[in-house]
């Protein structure tokens, strides 16, 4: 038997018009030198937030600098260190590129942060991970075709004082702009 349908809400005050959109994969990337940013070994540290109702379904390493031999997760602040990825091992023989697809994908609650935890490949090893650089990649959807423009997230950089690289990093002249002005 067919389902009895009731159309007196189509257009109706309250009831919004169907939009549909294409929410995608997406990857939210995020670079970490420790050279530059030390991280404390077992210690979480803050990545990124994720717009709501996230479906992270995996993530993505790529070590781009030599590391020590660190295992480094992935986790929610709501969840566990290794909720989002696993651990996986940098410092080899040879630099890490791995992707790690989750089991079940996992919805991440609006306002939540993703954090990366390094700890020694062998106990006591290291304490202080200082050298080396990675990319991570959560990836994954978003049902409600959010960005991260709304969502609560440790800042990107922190304040330098004036004259230092961060006052310098401007976009240069367009040569292309300038050519054109010239002839006009």
């Amino acid at each position: 038997m067919a389902l009895t349908v009731n159309n007196t809400l189509f257009g109706a005050p309250g009831v919004s018009d169907p939009v549909m959109f294409h929410p995608g994969l997406v990857g939210i990337k995020r670079k970490v030198n420790f050279a530059k940013t030390p991280f404390a070994a077992g210690t979480s540290y803050a990545l990124f937030g994720l717009p709501k109702a996230f479906v992270a379904t995996g993530a993505f390493v790529e070590e781009t600098a030599k590391c020590p031999a660190v295992n480094i997760t992935l986790g929610t602040k709501s969840g566990t260190a290794s909720d989002v990825m696993a651990a996986t091992a940098l410092g080899g023989a040879t630099l890490a590129r791995t992707a790690k697809q989750l089991a079940t994908a996992k919805v991440i609650d609006e306002g939540d942060i993703v954090a990366l935890t390094a700890t020694a490949q062998t106990s006591g090893a290291v304490s202080t991970v200082d050298e080396g650089e990675v990319n991570v990649v959560v990836y994954g959807y978003t049902p409600y075709g959010d960005s991260l423009g709304n969502v609560d997230t440790p800042d990107w950089r922190t304040s330098t004082s004036p004259g230092s690289e961060n006052e310098r990093n401007v976009a240069g002249i367009d040569p292309y702009q300038s050519a054109a002005t010239r002839r006009s």
